[in-house]
């Protein structure tokens, strides 16, 4: 177990002193990053802005936790090990507004089951507090920065193409934007396997104005040269629905996991709504009844944060997509997790949840994660440890 307390002769700004001091726990983090052999510039900023989020994060539960657990059990019996947190806040401070804002209203998608035998169930249902919102837009923003770069590197791609493409870059920003500034994260995604192997996927997100993706749908064709769209091919209730072809050469592997190359979006005032794979449009439907009902027994508080997820397809997937095209460190890591995750108990449940004014949540993973684990330990100490090294 590791456990933090806030001993009361220190003071929350204190605290923080000593978290940004030149050799406290930020600068010397920030100062070990380095960038790696076959990473790229962007790749670098992406991973250094994330790194300076999450010390934001820990600053704040460093200054203003009375009290924070973090810890790991393995549980022979159920074949499984478990992280539990437990974030006790000083009242009065931003941790515990942010704490004390979890699961006070019911999910918009509260009443979509978790599909049977699904290999992704995930939920969000966090308002953003204003150190959140802003984290979120940097990192958006220079997510938008590096696809316009990557757009105008691309040499299959004219100047209008080009032109076309980052406008629509800037419009999905300026429609994830718009959720930030109303301290909106709210969605869900499901995606089942079918017995043929193929995938039915279905998510959606809460919005401001989802009809502004309309917009954005419809001017896709311009910046990538034989990409098809088609608008309004059905409806549903007050749900327009949209279909976008997924090209090969952007997504490889995108058929074949989910049994077409069409992606269907939903467009309402609330909700964007995205579908993909065997029977999309019937999924997407049905998804939009479950979520119009409210579920017949809502727990007392809503939780923040649900995800369930099977590993081993997705990491089968990315290996499809990325292939040799990746740096050869990562091929192999990928390569050892579809080793350790194909007996199939590959399985992590996460939840994260407000118990009174406290925060809550645990992570179940079965052993395939810790298989995993074992054989990154082993490859390092061959490369590393053997013959004196």
């Amino acid at each position: 177990d590791l456990e933090v307390q806030n001993p009361a002769p220190m003071s929350q700004q204190e605290r923080r002193d000593n978290f940004n001091h030149p050799d406290g726990i930020r600068e010397v983090m920030l100062k070990s990053l380095e960038q790696g052999a076959n990473e790229s510039n962007d790749e670098f900023a992406l991973r250094k802005l994330t790194v300076e989020h999450q010390l934001d994060e820990l600053e704040r539960l460093y200054a203003e936790a009375f009290q924070a657990r973090i810890g790991w059990v393995l549980e022979p019996k159920e074949s499984r090990g478990r992280f539990d947190l437990a974030v006790e806040p000083i009242p009065g401070t931003e941790l515990a507004s942010m704490v004390a804002s979890l699961g006070q209203e019911l999910s918009r998608f509260a009443g979509i089951p978790r599909a049977e035998g699904t290999i992704l169930s995930a939920r969000v249902n966090h308002p953003l507090d204003p150190m959140r919102q802003q984290n979120f837009r940097e990192t958006f923003r220079l997510l938008a920065d590096n696809a316009k770069r990557k757009i105008d590197a691309d040499a299959e791609r004219t100047a209008e193409h080009k032109n076309a493409a980052k406008q629509t870059v800037d419009d999905i920003y300026d429609l994830l934007d718009a959720n930030l500034k109303a301290g909106l994260a709210e969605g869900f995604a499901e995606v089942q396997p079918r017995e043929d192997g193929r995938h039915t996927g279905v998510s959606a997100l809460r919005t401001v104005d989802g009809t502004a993706a309309v917009n954005i749908i419809q001017g896709l064709p311009a910046g990538r040269p034989g990409r098809q769209v088609q608008l309004d091919v059905d409806k549903h209730g007050e749900t327009r629905i949209h279909s976008v072809q997924v090209m090969a050469q952007d997504h490889p592997g995108f058929r074949d996991f989910f049994g077409d190359d069409k992606l269907y979006f939903g467009t309402s005032q609330e909700v964007v709504w995205l579908a993909a794979g065997v029977d999309a449009i019937a999924a997407l439907k049905t998804a939009i009844d479950q979520s119009a009902a409210p579920p017949a027994n809502p727990p007392p508080v809503e939780r923040a944060v649900a995800l369930y997820a099977k590993l081993g397809p997705w990491v089968d997937l990315m290996h499809k997509r990325l292939g040799m095209a990746d740096d050869p460190q990562r091929q192999k890591w990928r390569r050892l997790a579809i080793d350790a995750f194909e007996p199939g108990d590959d399985v992590i449940n996460l939840r994260i949840d407000r118990a009174e004014a406290n925060l809550r949540g645990d992570m179940l993973v079965q052993p395939g994660l810790l298989r995993y684990i074992g054989k990154l330990f082993a490859d390092f100490s061959k490369e590393n440890l053997e013959d004196g090294k």
